[in-house]
């Protein structure tokens, strides 16, 4: 069998959170009682099992699958309380969206791990040994213990945080890692083992065609999602907008002017990629990081909808400089990231400009009066500002129509005047 396939240029970085339920416990504990032993159960079968362990009780023998009475055999005080796995799905989830401060490719990966797709964004933190350190750092102070990897296939990222030492995640070598990194399920891995293959390097020079005709074909999709010769998508818990921007901060911003001024960055850039692809912004998404924000607490996040697509980015600034006195600084020095997304966009064509570089023709008007819609439904409420539109069928006096929302249809006029083109909607 050929040593691996040639890396992608994908980079993924695995988060294993190995006590979560556990930890997510203790941080509601007062500080005096996280040292003691704590344990959660199940019942399964009539028989009260344990599902998980903090560190002191894993330092007494403590683990996963030992009955309650086994485990106080151990250990007399241990405390136990009930798993609530709703609960502990509900954080991780979370987690993963407080991690799309490093990228928006982010997506719980079973239930004590996150998968992160780093490819591109690395460089925005210093690197991805800087980056892996920040995410485990604010992890780690938060209360969570946690271990990062890198690599350049999930599967390969997934084994090496669960089973890899430090060197070996260093030069994300999977050879000297045990079968079980591969994601096998149990009763393959014993078969491997019956065989004498205990590594992954074991498997290299044995045939493909006799191990999937011993062990399925599993085990050779598992082995080639590893190498990268077989893809792996990673589908994100939310969708990932094709124009987004970010900046982040030396040293904290929290005066208004520096805000406003960091928008106004993002939109030109944001803007300059909506005008190459011949679109405009109908939704735009600010989300604002704070230095004390929380790692289960979401961004502040700021929306703000068009009545139809824009990307002039003074225009844009104007519409959002009410909505930036909503964003609340906390107790700590400010905020940290800004990340302005175009959640929803549209067709717009290039403006013929006059030889002023004002706009030809009725363009000018035509956008004072959406930008002066867009404000008013931003201080009204979405759906009071009103507008007619004239469709193509019937008499010109039936043929008018009221819309309740301004951006119902594609041509708008505040009255029925006296001629206009049929609307398109």
């Amino acid at each position: 069998m050929a040593r691996g396939a040639e890396r992608t240029k994908r980079r993924i970085l695995a988060l294993w959170l190995p006590r979560l339920p556990t930890d997510a416990r203790e941080r509601l504990m007062p500080p005096e009682l996280r040292a003691r032993p704590f344990v959660l159960l199940r019942t399964e079968r009539q028989r009260r099992a344990v599902v998980a362990v903090n560190r002191a009780a894993a330092m007494l023998g403590i683990a996963p699958g030992h009955t309650l009475s086994d485990a106080r055999a151990l250990e007399p005080m241990l405390e136990a309380a009930e798993a609530t796995p709703e609960a502990h799905s509900a954080l991780l989830g979370r987690i993963a969206d407080w991690a799309r401060r490093y990228s928006p490719w982010t997506a719980a990966d079973g239930p004590d791990g996150v998968v992160i797709d780093l490819t591109g964004c690395a460089h925005l933190f210093g690197g991805e040994p800087a980056l892996a350190a920040d995410l485990t750092g604010r992890l780690r102070a938060a209360g969570f213990a946690a271990r990062a990897a890198i690599a350049g296939t999930p599967a390969a990222a997934w084994g090496l945080v669960r089973f890899g030492s430090p060197e070996e995640r260093r030069r994300e070598s999977l050879d000297g890692l045990p079968l079980a990194a591969l994601r096998l399920p149990a009763e393959t891995v014993e078969g491997l083992h019956a065989l004498g293959l205990r590594r992954i390097g074991d498997l290299h020079a044995m045939p493909r065609a006799g191990l999937a005709a011993r062990f399925g074909a599993g085990l050779m999709q598992r082995y080639d999602q590893a190498f990268g010769r077989l893809d792996e998508p990673i589908s994100p818990r939310r969708p990932v907008p094709d124009h987004r921007e970010r900046l982040t901060f030396a040293e904290p911003i929290a005066t208004p002017e520096s805000i406003a001024g960091a928008l106004r960055h993002l939109l030109g850039k944001l803007c300059k990629g909506l005008e190459a692809a011949g679109q405009g912004a109908r939704r735009l998404r600010l989300d604002a990081h704070r230095t004390d924000q929380r790692v289960d607490d979401e961004p502040q996040s700021l929306t703000l909808g068009t009545s139809r697509p824009a990307r002039d980015p003074a225009a844009l600034a104007r519409l959002f400089a009410p909505l930036l006195e909503r964003i609340e600084l906390g107790s700590g020095p400010g905020l940290e990231t800004l990340v302005l997304s175009a959640t929803e966009t549209g067709p717009l064509s290039a403006v013929q400009t006059a030889i002023d570089g004002g706009e030809a023709g009725d363009q000018g008007n035509d956008d004072q009066l959406a930008e002066l819609v867009d404000r008013l439904t931003l201080r009204l409420g979405d759906g009071r500002c009103c507008g007619w539109c004239r469709g193509k069928a019937g008499c010109r006096s039936a043929a008018w129509r009221r819309i309740r929302r301004w951006s119902a249809c594609r041509r708008r006029s505040p009255g029925p005047p006296g001629n206009r083109a049929p609307c398109a909607c």
